[in-house]
């Protein structure tokens, strides 16, 4: 039964196609190419212009930086200044004995 039904759908599907004429079957191959012929042009012409405008980005930002390094400040900083001296050794005038300031007293006593 099973094999029934599959053969009788296999001859209705079969019988239910149209044939299509060569004209039109020929039109539809040559605006189907079109399509990818139009649709490559397209893609084409995208990359062209992206390669186009990353192009000019590169030429601005060289011109843009040669501008700047023409610009640049010519004039010369100041120089560092020098250092002082050290300050010289103070002299005491004290000449007497060192002696502790704080008696320390035996803790054992």
């Amino acid at each position: 039964m099973r094999y029934l039904i599959i053969i009788f759908l296999l001859l209705v599907t079969w019988a239910c196609e149209e044939e299509i004429p060569q004209e039109a079957r020929d039109e539809l191959i040559a605006q189907e190419v079109q399509k990818r012929v139009d649709a490559l042009v397209e893609s084409k012409y995208e990359r062209c212009m992206e390669e186009l405008l990353e192009n000019a980005n590169t030429l601005v930002d060289s011109i843009l930086i040669a501008r700047a390094k023409a610009e640049k400040d010519t004039i010369k900083k100041p120089m560092k200044p020098t250092k002082p001296l050290p300050p010289e050794p103070l002299v005491l005038e004290d000449s007497s004995a060192i002696k502790p300031l704080l008696q320390r007293q035996d803790t054992l006593k």
